[in-house]
């Protein structure tokens, strides 16, 4: 009988951090960009609406980068890729906002969790160009 509430109080402190509520945007799965071609699968949609609500658009529309990467993926030319992924990930960079996105002002409820990345801040980005080898030089100037 102990054996029954343990794992009852496990699965539902479980459930609820995998169960998001519906205002909650963000993927609760580290695989979703690898799964993101399952994204308009309408055998799949209610799964992948949980589990990786970002990465396959569900999500009310926010003006935001959540990758790292979303400036070299528009300098790549992969912003035009139509990758699930980049659309989401890198809507800002990308010039994907609507004109009625809801603001980037981040609140205290907007900061992603362990399994997303941080929105980009423009200002304090580092530029590519600025890559050093550790001792303060420029890699390349040896």
């Amino acid at each position: 009988m102990l054996c029954k509430i343990v794992t009852l109080a496990l699965f539902c402190v479980a459930g609820a951090q995998f169960f998001p509520s519906k205002d909650d945007c963000r993927d609760l799965m580290p695989t979703c960009e690898k799964t993101a071609f399952q994204c308009k699968d309408p055998l799949m949609r209610l799964s992948m609406e949980t589990t990786c609500k970002r990465t396959c658009g569900f999500c009310q529309e926010v003006c935001k980068d959540y990758n790292f990467n979303c400036k070299h993926y528009k300098l790549s030319g992969l912003c035009n890729s139509g990758s699930f992924f980049i659309q989401n990930s890198c809507r800002k960079s990308c010039g994907l906002c609507s004109d009625d996105s809801k603001p980037t002002t981040p609140s205290n409820d907007d900061q992603p969790d362990d399994h997303t990345e941080q929105p980009i801040d423009d200002e304090t980005e580092a530029p590519i160009d600025d890559v050093t080898d550790g001792s303060g030089n420029e890699e390349g100037d040896n």
